[in-house]
């Protein structure tokens, strides 16, 4: 399963008040996808593009896995997190969850970013040279990588009014935020 994103064009994804919505178990090893960005959300094609992902309470993206970089989305565009779940995603390269490529924007108010993992550098996110992250609320936790960066490995713009980051984990640096290159981290709150 994957969903592409693209133009001017946002996706919003929530549960129901009868129940919630749960999106499992892609695996990128499947070659029945031609994709080469084998992920399960695909925002924007590349830098600055306008394309949106919405996440609200009642999703669970969990169980995930990606060959390449961001377990649950490569983003060129930009990503709001409201709430919502998203557990148990991996990756063979960058940002166990999300890889924000560069022009790329997430803004996270709620929910929860959860043991993910990254065989490289970002167990949860990775936020590449000229992308940019707000956290406002929600958690970040118990998330690991082989390299660096438990949480995040910041090479952009990370700023965190909210929130929290705990308990995780790197096989090298920064358990819960490797700033590398001309990284910047702005901390108000949390």
């Amino acid at each position: 399963m994957m969903f592409y994103i693209h133009g001017d064009t946002t996706l919003t994804v929530e549960g129901t008040d009868s129940g919630g919505l749960v999106i499992q178990g892609m695996d990128a090893r499947d070659k029945t996808n031609a994709s080469h960005y084998r992920t399960v959300f695909r925002v924007g094609v590349k830098a600055g593009d306008n394309a949106r992902l919405v996440l609200n309470d009642g999703v669970t993206i969990t169980g995930n896995y990606a060959e390449s970089n961001g377990g649950v989305a490569l983003v060129y565009g930009a990503v709001e997190m409201n709430g919502g779940i998203v557990d148990g995603n991996k990756t063979t390269g960058t940002g166990g969850a999300f890889q924000l490529a560069t022009g790329a924007f997430m803004e996270m108010n709620g929910g929860m970013i959860r043991n993910n993992y990254s065989g490289s550098n970002g167990g949860a996110i990775r936020i590449s040279t000229g992308a940019e992250m707000i956290l406002n609320g929600g958690m970040l936790i118990e998330n690991e990588s082989e390299g660096t960066g438990g949480a995040v490995f910041l090479q952009g713009k990370l700023t965190v009014n909210g929130g929290e980051v705990v308990a995780n984990k790197a096989e090298k640096n920064g358990g819960a935020i490797q700033l590398a290159d001309d990284a910047v981290l702005v901390v108000t709150g949390g």
